[in-house]
């Protein structure tokens, strides 16, 4: 199996580098005049430029692949200075090998910096004896400024394997311009290729094809500069939109599923060292339910770090099953294989960065498969979905984020194939967030603030998996989780003020209800209009722009929600006992079939009690239903812009 491709993300900005030790000698040609590229002035908004993208991919006649990586890009600013000061990657020793040719910085004024072999580093991904092969090489930059440009080239060396796939991809374009870009893919000639590309011939055109001594060569050129999507919310993820060339063996998506299925069937076959200790967790006459929950229990004892490696890379379970850290795809081979050794049915799904409206532009290859889900069906017909990123509980429906998610369902037996399937969603009810909340104002305009925040439902179970963890982890560990916790609840609460102290520190379980309490204090929440003599306060709180970025000019892409969810908050505000209560925010009640939004006010002297629901019954809403996800976002706009105003006598 052969893969080259340059995956460009938000996370790291052009990540196009990957490098081991130790850099090779070659001599580069001088570099180029670039005087004249563009710069701030013609991308204001840019950290830098990606002026050339020159990328080559030559599979061999043994199945092994090299691929060579050429990029000039210019520093736009402080910021891109910061940020491409360090290029990271992940490798896999077993299966491939990366050098630097050469990397250098010319300096504003004209001076060559070339890049030694002190600045490349190799770093373990995991501090596991199970994870050795698996590295972050990293390359460090000498100290860059604006006007400063970066120039380095890689050598990537992919083992040969016998499944004899392959494929070649990159992207030609990023969260980062760019304005030039090359792809040259050379196969053998008995070799069965397809290529696939999103972009326009005025954009791109048709490659140009030759043959010469055995191989044949597909070259892309294109025509026109890639600038960076539009920014905005809720957004499904950027691949699907992204410009891309791919040429591959696959013919299509349920080929790669099928390929995909015997490495699952492959990869969860034990040798036997897993026998003792799938007996030790269940026996073959214990009910579905009981079952699974002795293997999730077992799998607590492991950190599940979200690391991405590739699905298709073999794991050693016997390994693993001893280590303390796995990541994602290895949580799901080892559970695959316990849940199977226990005679379960146990059905993998491949979740993919497609929408709906995209799947069938995307080229099928691995850098658009995001990780897998699981699905066990007992003689009843009862479905139980187990989330391998957090292990710790199954569900009755995909984990939030896996909903209405489109899904390659693998063959598990001879005779199947794959399909491609849209995940279920639950109804908004089973996934309810409700925000109980008391405050009080003081003179002075400060605000304390105690919280209980309930989550029931779909929402508890990264919670409670999560809680399950945290005192295994370090200081670091706990830090990467928190931020993806975050990004699993990326539309939550926002408060219009500035907390003094850390809310949400302790955690209450419980079987259905995940409750989180806190008390925070906040400053200058109370504005003062000298020339009226009253006094104003944001009286309401709110989730963080998930309708208001359909009011989006021109919005092309569906707004993405982890989940249907209801939204609720119970506010009661207390205000200095001299405060008049002058005008507050009108009730509103607005309802489709997008969802609902309901928000209530109710004032009694110097107290206000606040109710507001906000209901989305659709993970998933496209275009053709804007118009009612606008009619719920204008109404918590409104409301959003209004304040409670008071008078202290």
């Amino acid at each position: 199996m052969i893969f080259n491709y340059i995956r460009r993300s938000a996370a790291v900005a052009v990540a196009i580098l990957c490098l081991a030790l130790p850099v090779t000698a070659n001599t580069p040609s001088a570099p180029k005049n670039y005087a004249n590229a563009p710069g701030l002035k013609e991308y204001p908004n840019a950290l830098a430029l990606i002026l050339e993208d020159d990328l080559t991919y030559t599979l061999n006649a043994d199945m092994s692949a090299v691929s060579t990586e050429h990029n000039v890009v210019k520093i736009l600013n402080k910021e891109g200075a910061e940020f491409f000061h360090v290029l990271p990657r992940i490798c896999n020793t077993d299966e491939e090998k990366m050098e630097l040719e050469y990397a250098r910085v010319i300096t504003p004024d004209g001076k060559v910096i070339n890049v030694n072999q002190d600045s490349v580093k190799s770093v373990p991904v995991m501090d596991t004896d199970a994870h050795d092969s698996q590295r972050y090489f990293i390359v460090e930059f000498p100290p860059l400024e604006p006007d400063s440009i970066i120039e380095f080239s890689v050598k990537n060396t992919v083992f040969s394997r016998s499944d004899k796939r392959w494929c070649g991809a990159t992207y030609l374009q990023n969260d980062v311009p760019i304005l030039h870009s090359t792809y040259k893919a050379t196969v053998p000639v008995g070799q069965e290729v397809y290529t696939y590309t999103n972009a326009n011939s005025d954009e791109l055109g048709e490659p140009k094809i030759t043959e010469r001594n055995g191989k044949r060569t597909y070259y892309w050129n294109t025509k026109k500069p890639y600038d960076v999507l539009p920014s905005g919310t809720n957004r499904p993820v950027s691949e699907n939109y992204y410009k891309y060339i791919a040429i591959t063996n696959f013919s299509g998506w349920e080929d790669f599923g099928n390929w995909a299925g015997e490495i699952w069937r492959l990869n969860i076959a034990d040798d036997g060292s897993l026998n003792m200790l799938s007996s030790r967790l269940t026996s073959f006459s214990q009910p579905t339910e009981e079952k699974i929950n002795n293997v999730l229990n077992h799998m607590n004892n492991y950190i599940v770090l979200n690391k991405k490696t590739p699905f298709y890379t073999r794991p050693n379970l016997a390994k693993l099953s001893k280590s303390s850290q796995l990541t994602v795809s290895e949580s799901a081979y080892l559970l695959g294989a316990l849940l199977t050794k226990s005679g379960l049915k146990v059905e993998p799904y491949l979740l993919t960065l497609a929408e709906a409206t995209t799947i069938d532009k995307l080229p099928p290859i691995p850098s658009y498969v995001s990780g897998y889900l699981l699905k066990i069906t007992d003689v009843t017909g009862k479905n139980f979905w187990i989330d391998p990123s957090v292990p710790g509980k199954y569900l009755p429906y995909p984990s939030p984020s896996q909903q209405k998610a489109i899904a390659l369902k693998l063959p598990v037996k001879d005779g199947e194939t794959a399909k491609i399937e849209v995940t279920p969603q639950n109804l908004s009810i089973d996934n309810i967030c409700s925000y109980r909340m008391e405050g009080i104002i003081d003179k002075n305009g400060s605000q304390e603030l105690s919280t209980d925040i309930s989550f029931t439902g779909m929402r508890t179970s990264p919670l409670l998996s999560v809680s399950k963890q945290l005192d295994k982890m370090t200081f670091s560990q706990r830090k990467e989780l928190v931020d993806w916790l975050i990004n699993q609840f990326n539309g939550s609460f926002t408060f219009h003020a500035v907390p003094y102290a850390s809310y949400f520190p302790e955690i209450k379980d419980t079987d259905k209800t995940v409750t989180i309490n806190s008390t925070v204090r906040f400053a200058n929440c109370v504005r003062n209009n000298r020339e009226s003599k009253y006094y104003e306060t944001p009286i309401y709180i709110i989730r963080n722009k998930t309708l208001q970025s359909v009011l989006e000019k021109d919005r092309e892409y569906p707004v993405c929600f982890d989940a249907p969810f209801v939204d609720e908050i119970n506010y009661h505000l207390i205000l200095p006992k001299e405060a008049k209560i002058n005008s507050y925010p009108e009730s509103i009640n607005v309802s489709n079939d997008v969802g609902s939004f309901v928000s209530k006010v109710i004032c009694r002297g110097n107290e206000v009690w606040f109710y507001n629901r906000v209901e989305i019954k659709e993970a998933r809403v496209y275009p053709e239903k804007f118009a009612q996800l606008q009619e719920l976002a204008q109404a918590q706009v409104k409301i959003a812009k209004e304040f409670l105003i008071f008078k202290l006598d």
